[in-house]
């Protein structure tokens, strides 16, 4: 397999133009996106608080399910996202909390 390696910006309508070298193989390719993570995120006070518990040891991130827990069967996932009590989904709560975008 042969590796290109190319720098490109994603646009605020999430699309991507890429200019290949004309030396570049044709066929099927494997696209992987890795995002640059800004300076100010990296180091807003969050992350610097978790860099500090993750150098404590005691930064929690691993939160295994009870050995009591058990999948739902779909009838039980589906009786979970149905109408509340009111008659209302929570896709009803939801837009009503959004408001107008």
């Amino acid at each position: 397999m042969e590796t290109l390696r190319i720098r490109a910006r994603i646009d605020d309508d999430r699309q991507i133009v890429i200019h290949l070298p004309d030396d570049a193989p044709t066929g099927e390719v494997e696209l992987v996106i890795q995002v640059q993570i800004p300076d100010e995120a990296r180091n807003s006070p969050r992350e610097r608080l978790r860099a500090q518990l993750r150098a404590a040891d005691l930064l929690a991130t691993d939160f295994p399910a009870p050995e009591v827990a058990h999948m739902l069967t779909q009838d039980e996932i589906f009786a979970l996202s149905g109408p509340l009590p009111d008659g209302r989904t929570t896709l009803d709560y939801i837009n009503e909390d959004r408001g107008e975008f």
